[in-house]
């Protein structure tokens, strides 16, 4: 398999990149600082926090047995700086800390928000590049691009 060097991730907006800090650990870390000084301001513990946040989250689908909620060791994790929420959670969060996302989330992560558009990857040693398109499109689009995709592939066999 052949080795990549990653190009970076791109915000849907901007184009700009979203690691432009540096690293993921770097925004994860504020992240926790954030969500920690306002749970805190609060007089919350951990516990309190995920109760309040499941309250925040959608209902359950139709025919959906059980909905989703917010556990303690997800707030643990997030307090930690080990991972960073869903956007519907980043949500409930928000709401029950009496807050907005943005007010939790560090500047240039729109990300954690909206899901990066675009993400290249170049092959090492080569000028390809893998190409992933995370973004909602008309059928008419999606039939173009599959189009040219299937033109390249014609070109470089030939």
């Amino acid at each position: 398999m052949p080795k990549r060097a990653a190009i970076g991730h791109f915000n849907t907006l901007s184009g700009e990149p979203i690691d432009s800090d540096g690293t993921a650990q770097s925004i994860r870390n504020e992240f926790a600082r954030r969500l920690e000084a306002r749970r805190i301001e609060l007089g919350w513990n951990q516990s309190e926090l995920a109760r309040r946040a499941s309250e925040h989250l959608p209902k359950p689908a139709k025919g959906q047995k059980q909905g989703h909620r917010v556990g303690r060791d997800q707030i643990s994790h997030y307090s930690r700086g080990i991972s960073l929420p869903r956007p519907e959670i980043l949500r409930a969060l928000a709401k029950a800390l009496g807050c907005e996302p943005r007010d939790l989330v560090p500047a240039g992560v729109p990300s954690t928000v909206t899901p990066a558009a675009f993400r290249m990857t170049q092959l090492v040693d080569s000028t390809r590049v893998q190409l992933t398109v995370n973004r909602v499109v008309s059928f008419e689009t999606a039939t173009k691009i599959v189009a040219l995709l299937a033109e390249e592939d014609k070109r470089a066999s030939t």
